[in-house]
């Protein structure tokens, strides 16, 4: 979330043989004076596939927490 641009997807593939991850970081925007973004996470192996949206905020030097 912190390097990637907009919609720039990030993929890498899991512990379980097969399962990819993929995130694409949304907008940009400040909650409570923190840095935010939304995002779009897939997971897709064995023939399926997830698909979550959610926000994070920057809590420290590269560690986020979802809100």
């Amino acid at each position: 979330l912190e390097l990637a641009d907009e919609g720039r997807r990030v993929s890498w593939t899991g512990a379980q043989p097969g399962m990819v991850y993929t995130l694409v970081p949304g907008r940009r925007f400040e909650r409570d004076g923190q840095d935010c973004r939304h995002f779009t996470l897939v997971r897709a192996g064995n023939g399926n596939s997830i698909r979550r949206n959610g926000s994070a905020c920057r809590i420290g030097d590269g560690e986020w927490r979802t809100i």
